[in-house]
C-alpha cells in the first residue's frame, strides 16, 4: 500500500514536467527542439519543481548529450531520517 501511495505521488510531481514545462519553454525562449540545460534548469526554478525532479525535466527538454553531461540528482536522506519506518 505504500508503495501505491509513493507511486502516485511521483507522477503527480512528475505531471508538472510533462504538462506545464514545455509550455513555458516555448514561451519564454521561443520554439525548439531542444533546449540548453540552463534554460530548463532556470524554467524549473519558475515552475518551482524540486531537485529530485530535474534529471527528468533535462531527459525531456535537452539533448541527449546535454542530458548525459547534466549533474546526478542530489543524494536523497535515509529513509530513516524521512520518518520512514524501515
Amino acid at each position: 500500500m505504500l508503495k501505491f501511495l509513493q507511486r502516485m505521488i511521483r507522477r503527480r510531481k512528475l505531471r508538472v514536467v510533462i504538462r506545464a514545462l514545455p509550455h513555458l519553454l516555448k514561451e519564454r525562449y521561443g520554439a525548439g527542439d531542444y533546449y540548453s540545460a540552463g534554460q530548463v534548469e532556470t524554467a524549473c526554478g519558475l515552475l518551482k519543481v524540486r531537485a529530485s525532479i530535474l534529471p527528468y525535466a533535462l531527459a525531456t527538454a535537452c539533448t541527449p548529450e546535454t542530458f548525459a553531461g547534466a549533474p546526478p540528482p542530489p543524494p536523497r536522506a535515509p529513509l530513516e531520517l524521512q520518518g520512514i519506518a524501515v
